[in-house]
């Protein structure tokens, strides 16, 4: 059996062959490639992956596209992992622009980008950024609608950790 880093390499020398330098395809494989460097902690090879993922993001779809924000996001983790914080924090900051932009100032993503700008300020020792990014990562967090056993947590609880196990809320009765 062909080991999984072979397996994609292979799609991502089949896709070059069939498909344009810019191919959406193409940044997904490279994206993919680039997920297993990580995993294998190989996270200075997965850089250019991800940078070439960007770039051709950048170009089929746009620069304000979420798509764009999504692969800059990627590219800035390995960034930090490498704990090259000033190349992070740039990719981070343009992230956020445009999945509020494109997306809404509410839309979970914004959340999840806010999370991890407030971890990097946190380690770059501006803990007074890191908490108010942190706070407002955490009011997107708990407006989103949450499921658990089926239903919905409580909007009454500022942390979400209170919800009914009781089913659904009877509807009120309405006289005819």
């Amino acid at each position: 059996m062909r080991q999984p880093r072979t397996c994609t390499r292979g799609a991502l020398d089949i896709r070059k062959k069939a498909l344009s330098p810019d191919h959406p395809s193409l940044a997904y494989t490279l994206k993919h490639l680039a997920m297993l460097y990580k995993r294998r902690g190989k996270l200075e090879k997965a850089v250019p992956l991800y940078e070439l993922s960007l770039e051709i993001r950048e170009k089929s779809f746009g620069p304000k596209h979420p798509s764009v924000a999504t692969a800059l996001v990627n590219l800035a983790v390995i960034y930090c992992q490498l704990k090259k914080h000033g190349d992070a924090l740039p990719l981070y900051e343009r992230a956020l622009k445009v999945y509020e932009d494109s997306l809404g100032r509410s839309h979970p993503r914004v959340g999840e980008t806010l999370k991890n700008l407030a971890v990097l300020s946190y380690e770059e020792g501006d803990f007074e950024k890191a908490a108010e990014l942190y706070k407002r990562a955490m009011e997107i967090k708990e407006a989103e609608p949450s499921l658990v056993c089926g239903n919905a947590l409580s909007r009454h609880s500022s942390s979400g950790d209170t919800f009914s196990l009781r089913g659904p809320a009877p509807l009120p009765h309405v006289p005819r």
